[in-house]
């Protein structure tokens, strides 16, 4: 869990807790098609639906919790999502469906981590670097200052939605084993771009930098310096050349 400055603990948020452990489908994409060809799969829909799968999980479940034994407690401490994973990994075995999903039961599911990711790449392609977010080098690693005035700007000024709201709410998103950032004060926070863009599983924020003012005016540095070195190794070279030149006129004069 993040934390912020001042506290002499970590705070521990009960919602950021609960959407660890959401299974979450979402069905907000809209039907295709005109309105009578929506309205048509809807119903149909509507009348295939049922609730025989959640009652079988939910005598299945109760019998697994019947008996956890200390390796399946384990198992549940590593995957918060892992009892109903195993009801429903033996119903699809049982109806050899199982492989069509596999993938979606080998990672360790994070709601909060899919919601956290969609908002945090939003928020970052509408920030102005420079003033929204400020990028420095501390300790030979790029960072970015984050700063409040962001999220008051996406804010919607409601007490739910406040810039202070919004600041907290994004930096309890960033997960600690990433390490992307410990603590934020009242006028932002800073995150490692690379851990942040490793959890992102993207590079949206090393993007922005390299679109930059600041990068443009370091890469300007970094080849002003390099044009010095290349031109001071030429000089050197030359004045090589020339003294080898004068020693062997003068070596051939004086035969």
């Amino acid at each position: 869990m993040n934390r912020r400055e001042g506290d002499s603990k970590s705070q521990f948020s009960l919602k950021p807790e609960i959407m660890r452990r959401l299974w979450y489908l979402s069905f907000e994409s809209t039907f295709a098609g005109d309105v009578e060809e929506r309205e048509a799969k809807l119903n149909n829909l509507l009348s295939r639906a049922n609730d025989q799968l959640y009652r079988y999980c939910q005598v299945e479940l109760a019998r697994f919790f019947a008996d956890v034994s200390p390796a399946t407690e384990q198992a549940i401490e590593r995957d918060f999502l892992y009892p109903i994973k195993f009801v429903l990994k033996q119903a699809m075995e049982q109806f050899g469906m199982f492989d069509q999903v596999e993938g979606y039961f080998k990672d360790n599911y994070d709601y909060s981590l899919f919601v956290g990711r969609n908002d945090w790449t939003m928020l970052i392609n509408q920030a102005e670097v420079g003033t929204d977010i400020m990028f420095v080098k501390q300790d030979g690693r790029l960072k970015a200052q984050i700063n409040k005035q962001l999220f008051n700007k996406v804010s919607d000024n409601t007490a739910r939605n406040s810039g202070s709201m919004l600041m907290d709410r994004y930096f309890q998103y960033l997960p600690r084993k990433y390490h992307i950032s410990y603590q934020h004060t009242s006028t932002g926070f800073i995150v490692d771009v690379q851990n942040f863009d490793r959890w992102l599983d993207s590079d949206a924020l090393q993007q922005r930098y390299d679109s930059s003012k600041t990068a443009q005016d370091a890469r300007k540095v970094d080849t002003d310096a390099k044009m010095s070195e290349a031109i001071a190794r030429l000089t050197a070279m030359q004045e090589k050349q020339n003294q080898h030149h004068h020693l062997f006129g003068w070596l051939h004069r004086n035969k």
